[in-house]
């Protein structure tokens, strides 16, 4: 069952710390940069709420695929909005990638993944599939762009790197198994906690 998740994370790595690196390196001032993080983490704030209560409504699945599809669309944009060296054009890269297209994904993750496990291994398996996919997704996505843009001073290899994550992504959404199986209601929480207090498990 494949249950590892890259984009979302190494996503994450390549929107918030790369992009400053590839920002300054194509010359636009660092203030720039960090303005138009903090101002799409503070729009994320609302989205990742609102793609939350979207995935109530139409399905974890489907609002974790829309963010990922979108992410992909937006690799090469995002790049050429940075290369415009127009700080509102700059803004405008960070609210869509990090404040649409990565908030679809961080809203409907934790529902997603709660489901996917039962209550028995819930936290062990969440927390392996996670932590596995910040490591190598996320953790190396940085060293992995930085060394592309190094060696071919280009964003394009990086775009695509970003839709390779995306690709496995939509695979492995594809794979997983159909979520909503293992909701559990506040009346089945209480009665597995109170099972374990009386030694039944």
């Amino acid at each position: 069952m494949v249950r590892l998740l890259p984009l979302c994370d190494g996503g994450s790595y390549l929107l918030l710390s790369f992009s400053l690196v590839y920002g300054v390196h194509v010359g636009v001032e660092r203030g720039t940069l960090l303005l138009g993080v903090m101002l799409s983490m503070l729009f994320a704030f609302c989205t990742i709420v609102f793609f939350g209560h979207l995935s109530d409504k139409i399905g974890r699945r489907k609002v974790y695929a829309i963010g990922a599809t979108a992410l992909a669309l937006m690799a090469f944009p995002f790049f050429w909005l940075i290369d415009s060296n127009s700080p509102g054009l700059i803004v405008l890269a960070y609210f869509i990638g990090n404040g649409i297209c990565h908030a679809a994904m961080i809203g409907a993750q934790p529902a997603f993944f709660h489901e996917l496990f039962s209550p028995e291994v819930r936290y062990s398996g969440m927390a392996l599939g996670h932590e596995v996919a910040a490591v190598f997704a996320g953790g190396l996505a940085p060293f992995i762009a930085t060394a592309l843009l190094l060696t071919y001073n280009s964003s394009t290899p990086v775009a695509l790197y970003a839709i390779g994550l995306a690709a496995i992504t939509l695979i492995a959404l594809a794979f997983s198994r159909n979520v909503g199986q293992h909701r559990t209601s506040p009346t089945d929480t209480q009665k597995h906690i109170d099972d374990i207090r009386v030694g039944r498990r």
